[in-house]
């Protein structure tokens, strides 16, 4: 039903099926002599088309954990790179700066808008240097810096 909603209004979605790696442990837990991770993956991903295209036949579908230690594997970061890819302008900048740096791909969109927005920071120190007030610039190239470097540690997930 939500996907025929999305679809009538114009919008692109993307079908993310969760629990990727409990269901592979279920089957191998159920079926160890007929294990094969690629068949399984194979299988749900099928299983997700098959309903999905109902609906769109465009719809792009992703296989993933919600595990932390798992955001490398099945399809966690073609998810990342078209949700990157595919978020228009504005929409796009605001995403990948609410996203964690789990996968390549968001640290280097993330890294990419930093590098653009580094001109911002030196018109600012420029205009503030421009009255004659001894130490002005100084002070404030300071705290403008340190809050600058704030900004791209949390963005980058870096520690001390």
């Amino acid at each position: 039903w939500l996907a025929s909603e999305v679809k009538k209004i114009g919008k692109r979605f993307f079908f993310i099926r969760t629990n990727i790696d409990q269901d592979l442990y279920n089957e191998k837990i159920d079926h160890p002599k007929t294990y094969n991770e690629t068949l399984i993956l194979n299988r749900i991903r099928e299983n997700c088309l098959t309903h999905i295209r109902t609906v769109d036949d465009t719809a792009s579908i992703f296989l993933i954990s919600g595990r932390i230690h798992c955001t490398s594997q099945f399809d966690f970061p073609n998810m990342c790179a078209a949700l990157l890819r595919d978020y228009p302008g504005l929409k796009r900048h605001a995403m990948i700066l609410a996203m964690s740096t789990n996968c390549k791909e968001v640290i280097t969109a993330k890294v990419n808008i930093l590098r653009s927005q580094a001109w911002v920071a030196a018109a600012v120190s420029a205009a503030v240097a421009t009255p004659p007030i001894p130490g002005l610039s100084v002070m404030f190239d300071f705290s403008l810096t340190v809050g600058f470097v704030i900004f791209y540690k949390k963005q980058l997930g870096l520690d001390d």
